[in-house]
This record gives C-alpha cells, sequence and structure tokens, in this order.
C-alpha cells in the first residue's frame, strides 16, 4: 500500500479495522467493507459538508472535515477494493 494511502486510511482502521469489517461503537450499519467508491465518496462528503449522518457525524466528521477531496477519492477507492 502506498505511504499516502496508508497515512490516509489509519483513522478508518482504528475504528472500522483493518479490512473495513468492523463496525465502529456497535453501529452494525458502519460496517465499510464492501460499499462501493461511490457511496464511499458520496458518505464521506456528506460527513464533511454536514448532509449526511445524525449523530454519527460528529464522529465522522471530524474526520472528514479535514480530507482533501484527492484524499477522499484514494480513500474511498482503497476501501471498496478490501
Amino acid at each position: 500500500m502506498p505511504l499516502p494511502v496508508k497515512k490516509s486510511i489509519a483513522s478508518c482502521i482504528s475504528c472500522h479495522g483493518a479490512q473495513g469489517e468492523k463496525p465502529p461503537l456497535g453501529m452494525a450499519n458502519a460496517i465499510i467493507a464492501g460499499q462501493s467508491e461511490e457511496e464511499l465518496v458520496k458518505k464521506l462528503q456528506g460527513y464533511k459538508n454536514g448532509s449526511y449522518g445524525g449523530m454519527k457525524r460528529s464522529s465522522m466528521a471530524r474526520f472528514a472535515v479535514n480530507m482533501t477531496d484527492e484524499q477522499t477519492a484514494t480513500v474511498s477507492k482503497y476501501i471498496s477494493e478490501m
């Protein structure tokens, strides 16, 4: 895995697991493995701009808000291929 991708997904892994298989905080709907690249981009952008996620937004927004569009695309592509 290229270093920029590894750095970008480090925060994801801490909650979602190394293969995106883990539901953070017991939230079964937050398993990211198996989601499409388009779906992940849409969700990350939604967390960033506040249009997605109720209570979930509070934990995800702090990560997404600092992601560039390039990082969002790279992370989404990587996760979708897990």
